[in-house]
């Protein structure tokens, strides 16, 4: 979803100064309730999405003490960035039907089984929308289909349907997260405009069945039993890879891709990245707890494009000498 801002949590009043005070420092307001809220207030925070359009995220969590009852919605016909998840129960839920300004949407409550929840959605509007988990995993994903202006897509461990995703003409930012081992990947490949993909959590041996031409920007986190990344000139395009947290891999060969980003982080029995050498178009590479060599980077000649570098092992003392060298060639350690 679009990167929110701070939070105004369980106001008893929102003001337009509040919201243009957030929107001045260039971030986005959230206006969230983890408990019911008075229908005035509510009408308050109404007359501020129609002003402040998807600028404006209103969110709905928690109500830990009872179920949330989302014919509340009722009183947001004007809201266009709305959020209800991180909820155990809710009932009338379909009242989300009739918001028929919505462009981003987050849902996601653990006790849910309507599978065929989507279909009665507007999605033909909807520009961001995120699926989380439910116990049951059943949401039917095919409705997405007319989803046409579907820029960015969450999806957390539903699979029903899944294969739609290649059908999405404006989707460019892809999550999935908590796939299994047994899910094929190749849909991701098909669809037409993809730039980022990031997959999360789940796992799988290697992902060798997806080819994109168009992607970009690449992350894997946290992909149980990974061991494999495979032939990387499958993403010809690629600029960004971020990778973290796993275990098993041994090695990553770049042959084939342009990188201008590259980061590595806690993958412990990583020993070698063959290709890094010949990255010419590198401006920022950090890497953090692995089995590659450091010091041969240490003293590596780099691309004259780089200008982050951060190089980092177990040993406290040798990071805050490597700090102190890195800087003196005028390297930062992070982006600004």
């Amino acid at each position: 979803m679009s990167s929110q801002g701070p939070l105004i949590d369980n106001p008893t009043a929102v003001s337009r100064a509040d919201v243009d005070a957030i929107l001045a420092r260039g971030q986005l307001p959230t206006i969230q309730f983890s408990q019911p809220a008075r229908e005035g207030l509510l009408r308050s925070v109404n007359d501020l999405a129609a002003d402040y359009g998807e600028r404006l995220h209103i969110r709905f969590y928690g109500h830990y003490s009872d179920v949330f009852d989302a014919a509340v919605l009722a009183l947001l016909p004007d809201v266009q960035w709305l959020s209800v998840d991180k909820l155990s129960h809710i009932r009338n839920e379909r009242c989300l039907a009739e918001l028929a300004k919505l462009k981003k949407l987050s849902f996601g409550v653990h006790r849910f089984s309507d599978s065929g929840f989507l279909d009665i959605l507007p999605l033909e509007g909807l520009t961001e929308l995120a699926i989380w988990e439910s116990e049951r995993k059943s949401l039917d994903l095919a409705p997405l289909a007319r989803a046409r202006l579907l820029e960015r897509l969450t999806v957390s461990s539903h699979r029903k349907g899944l294969a739609v995703i290649a059908s999405l003409p404006a989707l460019r930012d892809l999550e999935l997260w908590r796939m299994p081992r047994s899910q094929d990947l190749a849909f991701a490949g098909e669809a037409p405009s993809l730039r980022t993909l990031k997959l999360l959590l789940g796992g799988r041996a290697s992902f060798d069945e997806l080819k994109q031409p168009t992607l970009e920007a690449l992350t894997i986190a946290y992909v149980s039993g990974l061991s494999s990344f495979g032939a990387m000139e499958r993403f010809p395009r690629l600029r960004v890879l971020d990778v973290q947290h796993q275990g098993q891999l041994r090695t990553i060969d770049l042959d084939g891709v342009s990188l201008e980003k590259l980061v590595v982080m806690d993958c412990k029995n990583l020993e070698t990245i063959s290709g890094l050498a010949t990255q010419d178009r590198l401006r920022e590479f950090r890497i953090a707890r692995t089995k590659v060599p450091l010091d041969p980077l240490l003293q590596q000649s780099w691309p004259p494009s780089l200008s982050v570098l951060g190089l980092y092992n177990r040993s406290r003392t040798w990071n805050e000498q490597a700090r102190a060298a890195l800087d003196a060639r005028g390297y930062r350690e992070y982006a600004p």
